[in-house]
């Protein structure tokens, strides 16, 4: 099997775990408290992280990760605590990776943050679960 299909077929795993230990979680510790924000925004740090190790290499230097997905999707659903954790734990490893793209890698990740608070924004007062045409063009922004 090619290597790209199994790192992709990794990443999907691993969604899938993200939305299950996710779920748990938030009946635990609901996401407008501390404790679940915090918990959330952990895990979801150590998903991008785990994604960061894992890419997808198209060719050279065309490097592909999880990472502004999972930080969006953060942002969306539990909120500007859990997006500050997420981020600043991205943000950190891209930063001790090096290397001349952790400038750009930086920005991806604040800019994934931002777009994903933005849409949050523009949703919640709808006071409804984001639809899929919200979550397709959230995807296209990150």
């Amino acid at each position: 099997m090619n290597m790209a299909y199994i790192d992709l077929i990794l990443n999907l795993a691993l969604l899938v775990a993200l939305s299950v230990l996710s779920g748990f979680i938030d009946k635990r510790w609901p996401r407008d408290t501390w404790p679940g924000a915090l918990l959330q925004g952990f895990l979801f740090g150590v998903v991008a992280i785990i994604g960061m190790l894992r890419p997808l290499v198209m060719g050279p230097g065309l490097i592909f990760d999880g990472r502004s997905i999972i930080i969006s999707l953060c942002a969306l659903f539990f909120g500007h605590r859990a997006a500050s954790v997420t981020g600043a734990m991205t943000a950190a490893y891209r930063l001790a990776l090096g290397g001349h793209g952790v400038v750009m890698g930086v920005s991806v990740v604040l800019a994934s943050a931002v777009i994903g608070l933005g849409t949050r924004h523009y949703i919640k007062p709808l006071v409804r679960p984001p639809s899929t045409s919200h979550l397709f063009f959230l995807g296209l922004a990150v």
